[in-house]
């Protein structure tokens, strides 16, 4: 429990774009690995409250929720910040989050619709061929196989 207790005091403790950034992405780092019911918790009550830390438990919540298989909960805040942050990192952070969680799940449809989001929002984005390759290669035959194998990405 050290090092969430550590966590939990460093996201506290952030008062800067860069703080917030290290501290959250040391917790996501730690909540994909052991996800802390307490951490959660206490990121589900910042992520309710609007502010500059509120992506960021988000980000982290689509990872923890992921880790405990709690694959809708993962998809809603990954919804959340790819609508609420649409123009932002944040939003793209959310959409590839989509894509992943839906191919994880096995619905193709989903991951398509996901993909073509994503693909929308950040056409020029080195992730959408990523998240592409992803769901052409759990999904063979789809439009985004047909999109990788002739390079239409772009």
């Amino acid at each position: 429990a050290g090092a969430f207790e550590t966590i939990r005091q460093a996201l506290s403790d952030a008062d800067s774009p860069d703080e917030w950034q290290a501290a959250f992405s040391s917790a996501t780092a730690l909540l994909a690995e052991a996800p802390d019911p307490a951490v959660v918790a206490w990121l589900t009550a910042r992520s309710a409250v609007a502010g500059p830390t509120r992506p960021w438990a988000l980000r982290a919540l689509v990872v923890a929720h992921d880790a405990l298989d709690a694959v809708w909960a993962a998809e809603a805040a990954a919804r959340t910040l790819s609508d609420d942050y649409a123009a932002t990192e944040h939003g793209r952070a959310g959409l590839a989050a989509l894509v992943r969680l839906a191919v994880a799940r096995g619905a193709e449809d989903d991951a398509l619709d996901a993909l073509a989001d994503f693909a929308a929002g950040w056409p020029d984005s080195d992730e959408v061929v990523g998240a592409a390759s992803l769901v052409a290669t759990a999904f063979p035959g789809t439009s985004a196989w047909d999109a990788v194998q002739s390079g239409s990405l772009r």
